[in-house]
């Protein structure tokens, strides 16, 4: 017993809805009551099968056949002087598969381009403005009911309501979507203060990520921390001017501290009343080169050792220079 089913096939590089027929048994499909005159008829139809074959086609009272292979193939048969004692269309497959598209019975004398048979092309022009109205975005729907939005009022469509308006004020808006325009002076508070933007424009998140893009800030001052990343003891400081990392020691006292700028580095232990480290600078605003190099500091802060491309130098506690050796 056959079966015919719809299928999704490629057709001259294009998808398209065709029927399906499969059975293990010779199989005849037939149209009644299409050959209503007597006079030249065409035939033709897209086809192609599983294996190559030969199908019979009778249109009235003519029978001819036809070979088929397996690659889409379309072919146009005349049946001329064909009578009307027999009024139907019967194609006769031998076992197997076949995809059959485009099919048409005309009466002519020469053929003419496939076309959808009148109720078929009303059904296709009904679905098709079916479609058009299904596509149709709340959007679309909007615009069509407020002109674009310069018509202001309250619709109602499908159940729908659609409010345009110049100014709309409420206690409480609950919606799924927002979009378009511009919110201006609320706070936006999502996940009780998990993700905060208030008025100022200050944001507050428990997790920012980023995938693509940039980040731009601008800061009002040259020392600014524009980004502060602090885990317990550490810190992490960025300013324009500098990057700074910096451990305090809740049980000694200590601060341990490394800073990057872009004329020095310095690092020192700060215990609370006193610092001392070292620092490695750039000459800057001079012309002297004995300004910059490498200093080491006492624990009072006072810088007792300088090393630059002229020598090394000595300080005594007071920060007076007590001893210096050339570089030649």
């Amino acid at each position: 017993m056959p079966t015919r089913t719809t299928d999704t096939q490629t057709y001259q590089n294009q998808s398209i809805q065709c029927a399906k027929f499969v059975s293990d048994e010779p199989f005849v499909w037939k149209a009644v009551k299409v050959v209503q005159a007597a006079t030249d008829y065409w035939f033709q139809f897209v086809i192609k099968a599983s294996a190559d074959a030969t199908i019979m086609i009778q249109v009235g009272d003519m029978v001819k056949s036809q070979a088929v292979t397996t690659d889409w193939t379309k072919y146009v048969i005349d049946f001329p002087s064909v009578t009307n004692d027999v009024d139907s269309l019967y194609i006769g497959f031998p076992a197997g598969t076949y995809w059959v598209y485009n099919v048409q019975l005309e009466p002519a004398q020469t053929p003419s381009a496939w076309r959808p048979a009148p109720e078929d092309g009303e059904d296709y022009a009904d679905k098709a403005a079916q479609d058009a109205v299904d596509s149709q975005t709340q959007l679309d729907v909007f615009n069509k009911l407020t002109n674009n939005g310069t018509a202001q009022g309250v619709y109602m469509v499908d159940g729908q309501i659609y409010i345009n308006g110049e100014y709309i004020a409420a206690n409480t808006v609950n919606a799924n979507v927002l979009s378009g325009g511009t919110i201006k002076g609320v706070t936006i508070d999502i996940g009780n203060g998990v993700f905060v933007v208030d008025e100022n424009g200050e944001v507050t998140a428990a997790n920012l990520h980023m995938t693509g893009g940039s980040l731009n800030l601008e800061t009002d001052t040259e020392t600014y921390d524009f980004i502060r990343l602090t885990y317990g003891a550490w810190k992490s400081v960025f300013s324009t001017q500098s990057v700074s990392f910096q451990y305090a020691n809740s049980v000694t006292g200590r601060t341990y501290q490394v800073t990057y700028s872009p004329i020095s580095i310095e690092g020192f232990i700060d215990t609370g009343t006193s610092k001392h480290g070292f620092q490695i600078s750039m000459p800057s605003g001079t012309t002297s080169s004995s300004t910059g190099g490498i200093s080491l500091f006492d624990g009072a802060g006072t810088e007792r050792v300088r090393l630059t491309n002229n020598g090394l130098n000595f300080y005594n506690a007071s920060g007076t220079l007590t001893k210096t050796y050339s570089a030649t």
